[in-house]
């Protein structure tokens, strides 16, 4: 059956050189450009007068349709690129890739001679990659981040100033109160004294020296 269809394939091309008289139509060249990831549609609109072939071509990569006698070949080996054998004007290219990138040609044959689409696609970086929009949000969300930590900083340092001025520092010349049951003795007599109740030592000091002199 190969035998059969290469055989096919080279009378095609020995009656394209005695059906094709007319001359050769200008190249139609596009340029297309596609973000890495999305799929792309190059679609040869040739307007075509019975139709004898249809060739697509890329780089050493081929696929060749023959109308006249319904056979095709082709050696592209990546499932994302699709032909379409009942669309074959039409060459889909499923999650491009950088390596996709490079001059894409669609050369229709018929009895008005050879018409060509030539497209030049361009692969850009996706936005939607990983790796570098993780990168663009951490560089992007770095700066408020930084400044947020600040501010709480700084408001933390704020308050405990606030109040340490506010609170009241007690005095270091106070004298210590009492905090037990003493006794003393006034008029030959021993007496129980209590410790005052929330009175400060200073208090405490003038009753203390008013009962010695009393006594």
């Amino acid at each position: 059956m190969f035998c059969l269809n290469q055989a096919a394939l080279l009378s095609v091309q020995l009656l394209l050189i005695v059906h094709v008289h007319a001359g050769i139509v200008p190249v139609d060249h596009r340029n297309t450009l596609v973000s890495r990831g999305d799929s792309v549609m190059l679609t040869c609109n040739i307007s075509i007068n019975n139709r004898i072939q249809l060739n697509w071509n890329k780089d050493r990569f081929y696929f060749f349709y023959s109308f006249t006698y319904n056979l095709n070949s082709s050696n592209f080996t990546s499932d994302r690129f699709r032909i379409d054998v009942n669309l074959t004007t039409t060459l889909n290219i499923f999650n491009v890739q950088h390596e996709d990138a490079g001059l894409y040609t669609c050369t229709v044959t018929d009895i008005d001679g050879v018409k060509t689409m030539r497209w030049n696609l361009t692969v850009s970086e996706s936005s939607k990659d990983p790796g570098i929009g993780q990168l663009w949000y951490v560089l992007y969300m770095i700066p408020p981040v930084i400044g947020f930590i600040l501010c709480g900083f700084m408001l933390a340092v704020y308050i405990c100033r606030k109040y340490l001025s506010t609170t009241p520092k007690k005095d270091s010349n106070d004298s210590r109160t009492l905090t037990s049951v003493q006794f003393v003795h006034l008029k030959g007599e021993v007496r129980k004294v209590a410790p005052p109740q929330l009175q400060s030592c200073v208090v405490y000091s003038v009753k203390h020296k008013r009962s010695q002199s009393v006594l």
